[in-house]
């Protein structure tokens, strides 16, 4: 569980940043992540800015269970010394506090925090001009493909009803991931997903593998 800091030992936060070539600078480098909200403090929110972090000092991640709590606690050590820490836990990651096998990712972490000496707040009226002003340049997405065949699907649907009639559980939720290739800058889909499905809170986050 990570601390917060006190407000008088938080480094402070540095001036927004001065221009849309210096935020997209920012965006297209690896350990770069954009905190963006749309909630207004006119509108029941109390965030009225969104958050860039980028320039990480250190990168602490952990692409299996075993490793997960190594990574949460190396990262409240590093919030302890005064400095911010942003990124994400995936629903995986849970794993390392139950009694379940060893589990791994290849592809992606299933923790990644990436360690900022300050963190730059970038006002509505800034994101939103970028984002208009923002070039379209060209982008391919694949036909996306679900993770798992038809037999494999059906076969584990009737695992899941055998656990529910036997008692062993009483719901699951049984998910799987729909894969895609992209081609080109992966700003632009952000930029679109963030048009088409505003949400209060959004992220965009390049982690070190770019």
């Amino acid at each position: 569980r990570l601390k917060a800091i006190p407000a008088h030992q938080k480094p402070p936060m540095s001036a927004v940043l001065p221009s849309y070539t210096d935020l997209h600078a920012a965006l297209a480098r690896a350990g770069t992540g954009l905190f963006d909200t749309a909630r207004h403090p006119a509108h029941g929110g109390g965030v009225s800015q969104s958050l860039l972090f980028h320039r990480p000092v250190a990168v602490h991640a952990a692409y299996t269970t075993a490793d997960v709590r190594d990574v949460l606690n190396a990262v409240e050590q590093e919030v302890k010394r005064g400095r911010f820490a942003a990124g994400y836990l995936d629903y995986e990651a849970g794993y390392a506090f139950e009694t379940w096998p060893l589990f791994a990712r290849a592809n992606a972490p299933l923790i990644w925090f990436g360690i900022y000496d300050r963190v730059h707040p970038v006002a509505d009226s800034t994101l939103e001009g970028f984002f208009r002003t923002l070039s379209p340049t060209p982008f391919a997405i694949d036909p996306p493909a679900f993770s798992f065949s038809e037999s494999t699907y059906g076969g584990r649907i009737a695992r899941i009803k055998e656990y529910i009639q036997n008692g062993d559980v009483y719901q699951i939720n049984f998910t799987g991931a729909m894969d895609f290739g992209y081609q080109g800058d992966p700003l632009q889909i952000y930029r679109m997903l963030r048009q088409r499905q505003r949400v209060t809170y959004g992220g965009y986050l390049s982690d070190q593998a770019g």
